[in-house]
């Protein structure tokens, strides 16, 4: 057979011969990248495109500095990154205490308790849904984690960005000091 052409593959057209046809659309997350955290100021991830949605995945995040907050901004062609118009809260549970933070000029993941000893990380996921178009950009989450005491928090986030704009990069922060270590994980899936 002779080369082919990109993105197709071999199929039956019907009338009993071999013909290219179009690939089918995953609907799945197809990983894009991955980046680990060792005493960064911040994680960034950026080119992300327009038509998709974006997941990404945190592990074993500390701080260096004990009980701070875990936060991100989205950002656009630069990256230049965004310090205000963001709307909604974080809320936490530990036991039957629940929280709430309503941030505008990021985005804060937990309650900011996170602590930095070997077992008070936190792990969870954020999905972005198509960010890149030039609309209002949504995100929503979870993130589980320990304060400096031990006590256990589950923290469930969503915000909107409220500027309609293509944000083609997202970076993680801590509110003070670094991120000590941690892996972060970039996916996505086409916006069908």
């Amino acid at each position: 057979l002779a080369g082919g052409t990109a993105n197709k593959l071999m199929g039956f057209d019907g009338s009993g011969d071999p013909a290219e046809v179009d690939a089918p659309v995953s609907a799945g997350w197809a990983f894009v990248s991955s980046q680990t955290a060792s005493t960064s100021a911040t994680i960034a991830f950026t080119g992300m495109e327009a038509g998709y949605d974006y997941l990404v995945t945190f592990v074993n995040i500390l701080p260096t500095t004990d009980n701070i907050a875990f936060r991100s901004r989205l950002g656009i062609t630069g990256p230049t990154y965004r310090s205000s118009g963001y709307i909604g809260p974080v809320n936490a549970l530990a036991a039957t205490t629940v929280s709430q933070v309503r941030p505008t000029t990021y985005m804060q993941l937990e309650n900011g308790q996170l602590g930095n000893a070997a077992d008070e990380g936190a792990w969870g996921h954020m999905v972005l849904r198509d960010p890149a178009a030039v609309i209002d950009t949504n995100v929503e989450g979870m993130l589980h984690n320990h304060d400096n005491g031990s006590t256990f928090y589950n923290c469930i986030f969503g915000y909107r960005h409220t500027t309609a704009e293509a944000h083609t990069a997202i970076e993680f922060f801590m509110a003070s000091g670094n991120i000590s270590v941690g892996e972060f994980k970039l996916y996505r899936r086409p916006n069908v």
